[in-house]
């Protein structure tokens, strides 16, 4: 169950770093830093450089490779314990695995991003 978790995660994990990197643009934060608001840290966007708060910044710089390595363990982990495709819930669990951690990513980001404007 747990492998399956991970693999759910690490979907929606990737999924969730690719809307993050869109959102993240020089119109919607500053081009400079800005600490009263909690813009420290300088990310490397896809259309330029921009400041962001700490999450934005580990997610943006090492998100999806953790993302990747988390489904390769996942993978792998799950090919050695003999999971194999046998169950038509797999997929359900994997799905809903996913759902729950989107909606715990977007929970973490809206902490930082609220505890970055208090």
């Amino acid at each position: 169950m747990s492998v399956l978790f991970g693999a759910g995660a690490g979907i929606s994990g990737f999924i969730f770093s690719g809307i993050l990197q869109q959102y993240l643009s020089p119109p919607q934060r500053p081009a400079f830093p800005e600490a009263a608001l909690g813009y420290t840290h300088l990310l490397e966007a896809k259309y330029g450089s921009v400041y962001g708060t700490y999450f934005e910044y580990l997610t943006v710089t090492y998100g999806v490779w953790s993302i990747w390595g988390l489904c390769a363990v996942s993978g792998l982990s799950g090919y050695m314990l003999g999971i194999r495709h046998k169950s038509r819930t797999y997929p359900l669990q994997i799905c809903a695995a996913a759902a729950i951690s989107m909606v715990l990513y977007s929970a973490i980001w809206c902490l930082f991003f609220s505890g970055a404007r208090s």
